[in-house]
């Protein structure tokens, strides 16, 4: 381990290296991912979708580990210098790098929107950028699938943190998933690149909506109707919207096809908004198009329940999903070779080595951990 890299309430995240190829890699390990249903669906949808996922601008999950014992799950990723958040904090982007980052991020939505999930929670924190302006975006823990119904609470469906990013539709309450809102997000991040801060910097859900209708205008009759949501009329009619604020006067080192373009990403109504292949041949990002960058995948499948499993038969399944995706379909890196934490042949030891848990898993409870840890031990440090 070299440095932490960030923390979550459920996880950590570390530099490390490779003792015996010196290549850097991320070690995230999840806190308790076996607990309990929840959390072993949580952490079974993520390594499912993100073992399934094969894009260039998608972070690589290169490796899963569970301990012996404990219910701790530990992902390994392909490493990446910083993040959006920072590489904008220190305003080293230029603008043909702007427009580079935008075209990525319409790469890889393009291609989770055809894999049927919307990701529901772009921050610029959640896009990783290295030393050569290439993104990938991370943090699949809130994936949803396209209309999935969302839960909601006393009149307000569940969304994470921060608001500054989420669409108009989720705060009032929206009643299932689109692929609209992840546009919506883009939008918020394209907008915070263009003018150096935080577009909709909101300290409450109301003061969010407030926030964002300094930009669009209070919204017609017509597209309330257009959310999915009982509360929705009831919230905005609640709403104190200040003077409407001018993108204009604010870009005003941008070109106006380019306020246009933000504008289209930044419509109240899902319908209106701006569509992916749209952006894609907008002046402001055409100069980087090329068609065959432009990959799409059949829609993935929702993740086997995991209700009624132990925590492990669930981390045979953990296993045997990502091992069966690696081998089953050629990614654009192999995965055991990425970032190895072992020599190959190793590897090939450890991997075999799990297919005989289950024989140890028959003998008695304390000789079987002590066998398990007792081999590993060989295996990694021998």
């Amino acid at each position: 381990m070299e440095s932490k890299l960030g923390s979550a309430n459920s996880s950590v995240v570390w530099k490390a290296k490779s003792r015996w190829t010196q290549e850097p890699f991320a070690i995230r390990k999840i806190y308790d991912g076996l607990r309990n249903t929840i959390d072993r669906t949580i952490c079974l949808k993520e390594i499912y979708i993100l073992s399934e996922l094969n894009h260039p601008n998608i972070i690589s999950l290169t490796q899963i580990f569970r301990p012996l014992t404990g219910s701790d799950v530990y992902l390994v990723y392909e490493f990446m210098e910083a993040d959006l958040y920072a590489v904008s904090k220190a305003q080293i982007l230029e603008d043909i790098h702007k427009v580079y980052i935008l075209y990525q991020l319409l790469k890889a939505l393009k291609y989770m929107h055809s894999a049927g999930i919307v990701h529901n929670n772009l921050k610029p924190s959640n896009v990783l950028v290295n030393s050569e302006c290439i993104i990938k975006v991370v943090d699949f823990v809130s994936v949803r699938f396209v209309g999935e119904v969302r839960e909601v609470d006393t009149g307000m469906c569940y969304y994470v943190e921060p608001r500054w990013y989420i669409p108009p539709e989720v705060l009032l309450g929206c009643t299932f998933v689109t692929r609209e809102m992840d546009i919506w997000s883009l939008g918020c991040i394209f907008g915070e690149m263009l003018l150096g801060k935080r577009l909709f910097p909101g300290s409450s859900t109301m003061n969010q909506l407030e926030r964002i209708f300094e930009i669009t205008g209070l919204p017609s009759r017509e597209d309330v109707l257009a959310v999915p949501s009982p509360y929705a009329e009831t919230l905005i009619e609640n709403l104190m919207v200040p003077e409407k604020r001018s993108l204009k006067k604010e870009l005003i080192g941008c070109s106006p096809e380019t306020r246009k373009l933000l504008k289209r990403f930044l419509v109240f109504n899902p319908a209106k908004r701006i569509l992916i292949d749209e952006a894609l041949v907008h002046p402001y990002v055409s100069q980087f198009l090329d068609v065959k960058e432009l990959t799409t995948r059949s829609p993935l499948k929702s993740p086997f329940d995991t209700s009624k499993m132990s925590s492990l038969q669930y981390g045979y399944e953990l296993f045997d999903t990502f091992k069966k995706n690696c081998d089953n379909r050629k990614r654009s890196v192999d995965w055991p070779k990425i970032h190895p934490l072992l020599p190959p042949k190793k590897q090939e030891m450890v991997e075999e080595f799990y297919l005989i848990l289950h024989v140890f898993h028959q003998v008695p409870k304390d000789l079987s951990i002590f066998l398990i840890q007792k081999t590993l031990t060989y295996l990694i440090y021998y």
